[in-house]
């Protein structure tokens, strides 16, 4: 499970500098850029996996819920 849980979160981490990647411009900070954990999302496997959806449904271990966005 922990390895389970180490690989979730390097997919989260990734998802997070690929999204900001992503942005035209480099924000000073993620929180400038709006909805940023809800729409940036990978497909894995056929499942929409937003950053919200990782981490409060993975890695804290809540209702995990699949957002329709896609990176």
């Amino acid at each position: 499970m922990q390895l389970l849980l180490n690989a979730c979160a390097d997919v989260y981490n990734a998802l997070t500098i690929h999204g900001l990647a992503e942005c035209a411009t480099l924000p000073e900070s993620v929180l400038k850029v709006q909805m940023f954990w809800k729409v940036t999302s990978y497909n894995i496997g056929g499942h929409v996996f937003s950053l919200d959806d990782i981490e409060h449904g993975i890695l804290r271990g809540k209702d995990l819920c699949f957002s329709s966005a896609v990176l």
